[in-house]
């Protein structure tokens, strides 16, 4: 068997698409599927979220015949705390049905919480 190669990177602008369906085919996996309305609201919130610099997002990401796909997603935000701390917690992960049970999850969560002590949180 082949190990899988991919690599994780922070997402750009042009991921957030993605990242909204990764979060709509969440929601429908854990039988809370999403309205068309309640769509519109979190591709607009990610947008938002992401332009204005409260939300940090890695994406994991296969190449094949130079195209990118991506596989798996963490999106977190990192806030100050009431006690001055700097925290990061997670809205949340996903990763593609046929890429679960290997690596995927646990490199985005590694680089994630690397990503989060960069911004200074504990």
């Amino acid at each position: 068997m082949t190990e899988l190669s991919f690599e994780v990177r922070k997402a750009t602008f042009h991921d957030m698409p993605m990242l909204a369906v990764m979060t709509f085919r969440l929601h429908e996996e854990i039988g809370t599927a999403l309205s068309e309305q309640e769509e519109r609201y979190v591709q607009a919130y990610i947008m938002h979220e992401f332009m204005a610099g409260n939300m940090c997002a890695l994406v994991a990401v296969t190449t094949k015949r130079k195209k990118e796909r991506i596989i798996g997603a963490v999106m977190f935000d990192i806030r100050l705390s009431p006690r001055g701390e700097f925290l990061a917690w997670g809205h949340h992960l996903y990763v593609d049905k046929e890429y679960r049970g290997g690596k995927v999850a646990k490199k985005l969560l590694i680089k994630g919480e690397d990503v989060a002590r960069e911004h200074g949180a504990k």
